[in-house]
């Protein structure tokens, strides 16, 4: 391999740690704000058709996306900006390895509008991702970990004790410093 195409991979490496480290950091701090605050954002697009929420609580992280078929729902046509919100109480079950998916379908019966004519009958479906904090702490925090232990694990540069660093380039059969023998 050339030493362009290692010294790319190099640096993309130290990137990505260095972005997930930033992401890990994250990660708790919202892991122990959402024992003490719980937080929602939600978001809609033009037309209100469909609407994505996230919801912080109680260390789950809840992940939504949802939309009427059939019709659109007006009170979600405030368009596309971030609302916060205060959920109430979530369910923070989260299953096998910390992750759970639930798909939810629910028919909306027909109703009048402002005294207008009967409007057809419509569903709404979500599907709902709550995911545990822990296993994306551990997930974000594997990459500079694992860098933390190469770079512990990594020998000693030429020339200095391997027991305690001390510059052998003076002395390179015995460490003045701890005594140890040099290499053969």
């Amino acid at each position: 391999m050339p030493a362009t195409v290692r010294r790319l991979l190099r640096i993309l490496l130290n990137a990505a740690r260095r972005v997930s480290l930033a992401l890990c950091l994250v990660l708790v701090a919202a892991w122990v704000a959402s024992h003490f605050v719980a937080v929602g954002f939600w978001h809609t697009p033009h037309g209100g058709r469909w609407r994505v929420d996230a919801a912080s609580q109680r260390g789950v992280l809840l992940l939504e996306v949802g939309g009427y078929f059939d019709y659109p729902d007006p009170s979600w046509d405030r368009g596309g900006w971030w609302h916060a919100f205060s959920p109430g109480p979530l369910d923070t079950r989260a299953g096998w390895l910390g992750v759970r998916v639930v798909t939810e379908r629910v028919v909306l019966s027909p109703h009048r509008r402002g005294g207008g004519r009967l409007r057809k009958m419509g569903w709404f479906e979500t599907r709902r991702v709550t995911v545990a904090y822990g296993p994306l702490v551990l997930l974000t925090g594997l990459l500079p970990l694992a860098q933390l232990i190469r770079r512990k694990r990594a020998a000693p540069p030429r020339g200095l004790c391997p027991a305690c660093g001390y510059d052998l380039r003076a002395t390179p059969d015995r460490c003045p410093e701890c005594g140890r023998a040099a290499a053969a």
